[in-house]
């Protein structure tokens, strides 16, 4: 081969190159060497953000053996709420909190002030808010069930499930449930009625984007947290646990590129941190031993 034939060749593969990185092809693997997808500036409906963004305002809820505990991002006005309660979850618009406390699912005001006895269960493990806001969900030994918190009508939506955690997003309503089987736990999106699902993956941690397109399973490991698309259950995404501690009880906040997860080398010795879904980067919120955490994004940061 001549040397201009050789100068031709160089020019068109490095023109190549150029185009492919421009329209987002990772030639060399750099994106998977740092635990991030390719296209990760592009998940969750968002536009590319800095890859040490700024710790968000809000609030988080969350339990403590003493029972419910509300903390501002900065770590100022921490304040028990609700005694003994636990599994505290944010209604849509920030403003209530619903809760267990033994078998009784109670909702409070976002200052704990209020508080209204729902109904009451049996066996009850976890609950979520509709994302209308007009209903609460739970479930219990009996199966999944939902309250009408205007009339405090209840009526059981779906069975045969052992449903351990909970959410929903999206419109239309997604619903996903880390489910205790034979197997061990498995994430599974579910539909009213009773049936199998449709699972996602093995693992748990079930919780999904505020759009209801991505669902998160934690690894077996519990030192990487999957991101999954919701409607083909295609593994898309993946950040690292802060620090390389195993962490747990992930849970998607009300904005797209923040949640919330349990830290710590043992469940009795646990730390709640705020992870930012695209890159990773991760802000303790607690300094005491707490779990199940919610955390609430103030709507001025959500735009």
């Amino acid at each position: 081969m001549t040397t201009s034939k050789k100068a031709v060749l160089v020019c068109c593969l490095a023109t190549v190159l150029i185009i492919g990185t421009g329209l987002g092809f990772d030639w060399f693997g750099f994106a998977k060497k740092q635990g991030v997808s390719s296209d990760s500036s592009r998940l969750f409906s968002q536009p590319a953000v800095s890859a040490s963004p700024a710790r968000p305002d809000g609030w988080l809820v969350y339990q403590t053996p003493q029972g419910i505990y509300k903390i501002h991002s900065s770590g100022k006005g921490g304040k028990l709420l609700a005694p003994k309660g636990r599994l505290p979850r944010w209604s849509p618009d920030g403003k209530k909190i619903g809760f267990i406390r033994g078998n009784d699912i109670v909702l409070m005001a976002g200052d704990g002030t209020r508080e209204r006895l729902l109904t009451k269960g049996t066996g009850v493990r976890t609950l979520c808010f509709h994302p209308a806001g007009r209903s609460l969900l739970f479930s219990d030994k009996k199966g999944l069930h939902s309250i009408d918190l205007r009339g405090g009508a209840v009526k059981t939506i779906a069975t045969g499930h052992e449903i351990w955690e909970l959410d929903l997003a999206g419109k239309p309503v997604v619903m996903i449930a880390t489910v205790k089987t034979l197997v061990g736990w498995r994430v599974k999106i579910i539909a009213p009625g009773h049936g199998k699902g449709q699972p996602v993956s093995m693992g748990c941690s079930a919780s999904l984007s505020p759009d209801g397109r991505y669902a998160t399973v934690n690894s077996r490991s519990h030192k990487e947290l999957y991101f999954f698309e919701a409607k083909s259950k295609k593994k898309v995404h993946r950040i690292k646990s802060p620090r390389g501690i195993k962490f747990d009880n992930q849970l998607w906040s009300n904005h797209p590129q923040w949640l919330v997860s349990s830290v710590g080398k043992s469940k009795t010795n646990r730390r709640i941190y705020l992870n930012h879904a695209v890159s990773g980067t991760a802000f303790r919120l607690t300094s005491v031993h707490s779990d199940r955490g919610d955390f609430f994004v103030t709507p001025s940061r959500t735009k």
